[in-house]
């Protein structure tokens, strides 16, 4: 978990310095968002759960968009260790 955080920290690091450059590209694919957000809870539902926070998704079966995925799991997964 403290290397997985490290690697968290230095990307969103590089991303920031991608970003005040205005070199940061954004990969845009079609994806379905509800999947990729029920992913994120699954794979950090021990710690939510041992950390104390609930995290309820209310959310239709599929929900298709076109985005980035690794920039929107980085921003996601930040939110939910946030919240943890």
């Amino acid at each position: 978990h403290g290397l997985d955080r490290i690697n968290r920290l230095v990307g969103d690091m590089l991303d920031i310095s991608r970003i005040q450059n205005g070199k940061l590209s954004l990969d845009r694919e079609p994806t379905d968002l509800c999947t990729i957000v029920r992913e994120i809870l699954d794979r950090f539902s021990g710690q939510l759960s041992a950390a104390g926070v609930v995290v309820q998704c209310d959310a239709p079966d599929s929900l298709p968009f076109e985005l980035d995925r690794f920039r929107f799991e980085q921003v996601f997964t930040n939110l939910i260790t946030n919240a943890i």
